[in-house]
Order: structure tokens, then C-alpha cells, then sequence
């Protein structure tokens, strides 16, 4: 979509950079409901295990309804627990899936959303710092 950002800013006439402007807007907000609707917001106190589920402090009742009894059982599992230490984030829930389906499940649209999140994050700012480089700050004000 943006691959001909450079000659259209060249030109730099008021119209052209309003409707850019526009584009690139309506752009952000079209990928914005995407990531919503494949991953729907879920509180924060109801998924503190993705990162360690072993995690001495993380209460049950603060889990997800639906996957509590799943929970438990992983958590008393001892050959799970040395496998989380051995594997890396992905790996383990990526094991898990079978035994534990409900929460492996969660494990990965978490993982997946703050990958995404966070490619999305390092994508702008490289942006931003071409944009500067380039002359084109103004589009960094979109909103």
C-alpha cells in the first residue's frame, strides 16, 4: 500500500498529503478491527499463566472459568514443570497442546497477539525514523 510513498510526498501538494494522510488513517484502523476481531481483548488477570504457569504467586480463582480445572492439572503435573524449564516459551506450549488443549490454545493467541503487537511496534518506529530522515514528519501526526 505505502510503496510509492516517497514519489507521491515528493510532490507534497496539499490535496495529495491530505488524502495520504487519509489513507494511511483509514489503513491503521482497518488492521486495528482485524487484530480485535482474531484476537478479542481478554483482562489481564485472566491469563497471567502464559508466561509461567508455575508462577508461585498466580491465584486459580483468577483464571478463565473454562479452563480452571485445566489449569490445576497442569500446575500439579511435575514432568510439566521440568519440561517448562527446559523448553523455550513456544516449545512448551506447542508440547502442551495435546494434553491440555483449552489453555494451550490461549497460551498461543496470547503469544501470537504480543508477537504481532510487538513486530507492529519495532515496523512504526523504523517508520517514523525514515519518515524523519526523509522529510515527511507531518505523517507521523495521523491522529
Amino acid at each position: 500500500m505505502f510503496k510509492h510513498l516517497c514519489t507521491k510526498t515528493e510532490e507534497l501538494d496539499t490535496g495529495i498529503v491530505e488524502n495520504l494522510r487519509e489513507e494511511v488513517k483509514c489503513h491503521l484502523q482497518n488492521l486495528e478491527s482485524e487484530i480485535q476481531r482474531y484476537f478479542p481483548e481478554l483482562p489481564e488477570q485472566e491469563v497471567p499463566f502464559v508466561p509461567n504457569p508455575f508462577h508461585v504467586s498466580l491465584d486459580v480463582t483468577n483464571i478463565l472459568h473454562e479452563i480452571q480445572d485445566e489449569f490445576s492439572e497442569l500446575r500439579n503435573d511435575s514432568s510439566v514443570c521440568g519440561l517448562f524449564q527446559e523448553k523455550s516459551l513456544f516449545q512448551f506450549w506447542c508440547i502442551m497442546r495435546h494434553p491440555y488443549l483449552k489453555i494451550s490454545t490461549l497460551s498461543f493467541q496470547i503469544l501470537v497477539y504480543e508477537f504481532q503487537l510487538a513486530s507492529a511496534e519495532a515496523d512504526f518506529q523504523l517508520f517514523c525514523k525514515s519518515s524523519q530522515k526523509s522529510g515527511i514528519s507531518w505523517l507521523i501526526k495521523i491522529t
